[in-house]
């Protein structure tokens, strides 16, 4: 909750930065970023992600008290990864619908 978030932000050894809502943003777009399984469609995905959070309007301050900048590739290779290990979890049977949930 936010009280439970702002608790966090006191402290200087933990984050509890403004949520950006961004399920509640991009879930109902999803389906205009193509097939996710496309590493191009998925990159998209990813830095319209990273830009979103990144121009919130609270914005996310790493541990200098700067804004965040995120590192784009980092974050699509662990899609790429998380998406490979959940196909291996479901044998490869229609995961679309599956991972999108988890995600």
């Amino acid at each position: 909750s936010n009280w439970l978030r702002t608790m966090l932000s006191e402290r200087e050894d933990l984050a509890g930065p403004h949520p950006p809502h961004i399920l509640r943003d991009f879930f109902p777009i999803l389906d205009k970023f193509g097939d996710l399984e496309d590493e191009e469609n998925l990159e998209i995905l990813v830095d319209h992600v990273c830009t979103f959070v990144e121009s919130n309007q609270v914005q996310w301050l790493d541990k200098h008290g700067r804004p965040m900048k995120f590192d784009r590739q980092k974050i699509l290779d662990i899609a790429v990864s998380t998406v490979h290990i959940l196909r291996v979890v479901y044998k490869d049977k229609d995961i679309n619908q599956k991972y999108y949930l988890i995600a």
